[in-house]
């Protein structure tokens, strides 16, 4: 690999970087959000059970987020 096609692969690298980061930011935003949605006192037990639901999965998401960051920030070293 040539120097300018290592460059290009790194400024990659950075852009997925800065993809993951921000979707786990928006993530960590709509699980917040979630609980701010279930810390209200007009929701019934269906709708609390589908905002559990919810955050569970974004939840689940969040951690698969952060392992690919985990094994970029790996690959970049």
């Amino acid at each position: 690999m040539n120097s300018h096609s290592l460059g290009l692969a790194q400024e990659m690298d950075v852009t997925e970087y800065e993809k993951l980061q921000r979707d786990i930011a928006g993530l960590k935003e709509s699980i917040r959000l979630d609980w701010l949605d279930l810390d209200s006192l007009s929701l019934d037990a269906k709708e609390r059970q589908g905002i559990r639901q919810s955050t569970d999965y974004l939840i689940q998401e969040l951690k698969g987020l952060l392992e690919r960051l985990e094994r970029l920030d790996s690959d970049r070293t």
